[in-house]
């Protein structure tokens, strides 16, 4: 049986198994176009594969909203023809005496005034006297009666002010609706009347914005800016969990919100809050005395600064409950990891200062100490289970990196990848790749002295730019891939298992894919490759190599 799909949903990058054997893409298949939709049979033996619909101008507004190319190019043309719709009834009403002067000579939003109104009354229902008495209306009584009448609710007399921002249009009867419904609040009335335009971007996410939020600086960025309603839920449930206490200190960074970054760094501030104040509340996991828990990103960070080592990096992980951190007070004091793996904690990294080993007496007492307060499964190698976790999101990077780059490509950056492994001298002399692209945002990988990869993706805390690059799909994907959401000067980062030659092939893969999807990259000849192995003969003899090969 054909599946099904529908126009936006990402068909093209799918690929299809046929029971002849054959397997592959769309781009291989025999396509025939009908009516309503297009079928795609198997480039084998010619079965009905997929059947695609073809989007309604419903659908590709809804696509172009959350940030589709495609349907954003498809956009104006859809308009245009609703516009053409609306034109015999615009036709129809200039007939009306004085009407033409009104719209063509009328107070600023009087245009957005008229479209909103001809789109709330539901004209296409009605018959030429109730038009014409619409059309009467429309010139003689108050604008704020009239669509309070036509929006079935209290409609603010200063509330159709508004009007003269909005990009009318392409506006629809859902975003005038929408719209409506907002503006009886006072706030938001006032923070519109600060725009240069209201966008439907906007609109359409303006209901599930808090009103604490609706700040003339931030609405102006989501005037191009669709974030959506998933992340706005999570705001909003996080600003209701935090404490008086904290909730004002929260609501005065929002003031400083300009960018997408600064827009997704105050989602995390919130979730942070919120989830610090639920652990505190249920309280820490208890592994003895001798262990302090360190719950929070300041106790984190602070840590991190005594013990000279990346603690403060890893708030993410403890704040979505991933991981658990705490301070070792025996002599000499380490960090002690625990990670959550199918729901249990198990014991992952112990380390010294700067990230050093611990002797064999200090790890052998953390060991006995986490048995005896979580049983003995708990102490198998929990960071190296985190380091395997990749997930679909991962995956999605990695089929878009071996769609976009060609076999050579991919495999040669695999090579130079595996030769990282193990070649770290030290904190201070360690192996990488750095994939860099003109703007300056890169991909870096890190090898350690052993298995562990860490891999980093250019944030707006280094490069304002990346902010450019940051949507709530591509949020989402950098939060379902593992990575850590910079709190401070840092980039998004997350670890990575790597045991052999193959997880390298899937590591340039998501390399690859991340660069394209994130970045914009097309050609493997766009980036500028730098590779670093410690210095020794071998390792440069193995430098010259993998630059020879990166260079090809």
């Amino acid at each position: 049986m054909a599946a099904h799909r529908d126009y936006f949903s990402g068909w093209r990058d799918e690929t299809f198994d046929c029971t002849c054997g054959w397997s592959g893409t769309s781009s291989g298949m025999s396509m025939e176009m009908f009516a309503a939709l297009a079928e795609y049979t198997c480039g084998g033996c010619d079965a009905h594969l997929i059947l695609v619909s073809f989007p309604t101008g419903a659908d590709i507004k809804q696509a172009a909203a959350s940030g589709n190319e495609e349907a954003r190019s498809m956009l104006g043309a859809v308009l245009r023809r609703e516009w053409e719709r609306c034109a015999p009834w615009l036709d129809e009403a200039r007939a009306t005496p004085g009407f033409a002067a009104f719209w063509d000579d009328g107070p600023a939003g009087t245009r957005a005034y008229v479209l909103a109104c001809v789109a709330l009354a539901g004209l296409d229902a009605r018959g030429p006297a109730d038009r014409a008495q619409l059309y009467g209306e429309l010139l003689t009584e108050p604008r704020a009666t009239v669509v309070e009448r036509l929006s079935h609710g209290e409609v603010p007399g200063e509330a159709v002010n508004t009007l003269e921002r909005c990009d009318a249009a392409r506006f629809q009867l859902a975003d005038w609706t929408a719209l409506f419904a907002q503006l009886g609040d006072a706030k938001t009335r006032r923070a519109l009347s600060h725009l240069a335009q209201v966008s439907t971007t906007l609109v359409r996410q303006l209901d599930a914005i808090p009103v604490a939020l609706r700040l003339p600086s931030l609405l102006e960025l989501l005037t191009t800016l669709a974030v959506d309603a998933e992340h706005w839920a999570r705001i909003t449930g996080a600003l209701e969990e935090v404490g008086p206490d904290r909730r004002p200190t929260l609501l005065r960074g929002a003031r400083d919100v300009e960018t997408a970054g600064n827009l997704f760094d105050l989602l995390y501030r919130c979730t942070d809050a919120a989830l610090a104040t639920t652990m505190a509340r249920q309280g820490p996991v208890d592994l003895g005395p001798r262990f302090l828990p360190l719950i929070g990103a300041d106790a984190m960070r602070a840590e991190g600064e005594r013990m000279d080592n990346c603690l403060g990096r890893l708030v993410d992980r403890a704040m979505r409950g991933q991981s658990a951190y705490f301070a070792w007070c025996g002599e000499p004091r380490a960090t002690v990891e625990l990670c959550a793996v199918a729901g249990n904690w198990m014991l992952g990294e112990v380390n010294g200062h700067a990230n050093e080993p611990v002797g064999p007496s200090t790890e052998a007492a953390v060991r006995a100490a986490v048995v005896e307060a979580l049983g003995p499964d708990a102490v198998r190698d929990g960071h190296e289970a985190a380091g395997r976790v990749r997930g679909a999101a991962f995956e999605q990077w990695m089929a878009a990196g071996r769609r976009g780059f060609p076999d050579h490509d991919r495999a040669d950056l695999a090579e130079v990848l595996w030769s990282l492994h193990g070649r770290a001298l030290g904190p201070g002399d360690g192996a990488y790749v750095i994939l860099e692209i003109p703007d300056g945002a890169y991909v870096q990988v890190l090898a350690d002295r052993g298995s562990t990869y860490l891999v980093e993706i250019s944030s707006h805390r280094y490069i304002p730019g990346v902010s450019d690059h940051l949507t709530s799909a591509t949020v989402r994907l950098l939060e379902e891939s593992g990575f850590e959401w910079p709190r401070d000067q840092a980039n998004f980062q997350r670890i990575l298992l790597v045991e052999r030659h193959t997880d390298c092939v899937d590591l340039a893969d998501f390399a690859l894919g991340a660069l394209r999807d994130m970045f914009g990259v097309r050609e493997f000849s766009e980036l500028r490759r730098e590779v670093h192995v410690p210095r020794g003969d071998i390792e440069l003899a193995v430098n010259a190599h993998m630059e020879s090969l990166l260079e090809k």
